[in-house]
């Protein structure tokens, strides 16, 4: 009889240590994904070609244009994979 009252009592115990572990570890905001398109004037460029772009930021779940995101960082990189420049953009109603 003693022995069923203990593990009862260390069960209870665990349950309890487990719904406080949990609730400490919430994330610090849900972030809703998010997608980037870049549309540019060529697939392929000389060097020192002019480049046209433009960047398209949408939702993940209905392709709206972002209201939460602001800057877009945007690298350009050579066919080595090296990064040329790195540039960042302001995000307006979706598009930089």
């Amino acid at each position: 009889m003693n022995l069923k009252f203990i593990s009862i009592y260390i069960i209870l115990l665990c349950l309890l240590f487990s719904a406080f572990s949990v609730k400490g570890q919430q994330p610090f905001q849900d972030f809703e994904k998010e997608k980037t398109y870049i549309q540019t004037n060529h697939v392929f460029y000389k060097p020192g070609e002019q480049m046209y772009f433009k960047i398209y930021v949408v939702k993940g779940n209905n392709n709206l244009p972002v209201e939460e995101s602001r800057v877009v960082n945007f690298e350009i990189t050579d066919p080595a994979g090296s990064v040329v420049r790195k540039l960042k953009y302001e995000i307006t109603n979706g598009y930089a």
